[in-house]
């Protein structure tokens, strides 16, 4: 007897408390992977040099230096840019995927009792039967 009301205590929880619980993780997973990719810090910083990499620019009259300092300087930008674009590229991906599948592992939550409790009665009705698998 005492099964039953444990069960159906774990019924009232995962069916009210387990799918509020439910949504603040997903709320939780979404924020981590945005933060975890840093998309707010890689489109604030998309056209710095990568990873800081700059020459200091020589005086005017080096016209060869200036010139030389300023490709390389545009060069690391670039690179920069690229795999932060990448990056951001991945980043939403994931984030897009995470989002798109959590309905199916919403489903899957709400489905897992009724099928815990079928697999056991056809378990059950498979013994009685002497079928084996």
């Amino acid at each position: 007897m005492k099964f039953l009301l444990v069960f159906w205590r774990y019924l009232l929880w995962h069916y009210s408390k387990g799918v509020k619980a439910s949504f603040l993780l997903w709320e939780n997973l979404t924020s981590f992977l945005y933060n975890f990719f840093s998309i707010r810090s890689l489109l604030g910083n998309f056209f710095t040099p990568w990873r800081r990499l700059s020459d200091i620019y020589p005086k005017w009259y080096e016209f060869k230096e200036f010139f030389s300092t300023f490709l390389t300087n545009g060069l690391m930008r670039i690179v920069g840019m690229f795999i932060r674009f990448f990056v951001l590229l991945f980043g939403f991906t994931v984030i897009l995927i995470f989002i798109l599948l959590y309905p199916v592992a919403f489903i899957v939550w709400l489905l897992l009792p009724p099928a815990i409790i079928f697999m056991i009665l056809a378990g059950i009705v498979l013994i009685i039967n002497g079928i084996w698998i």
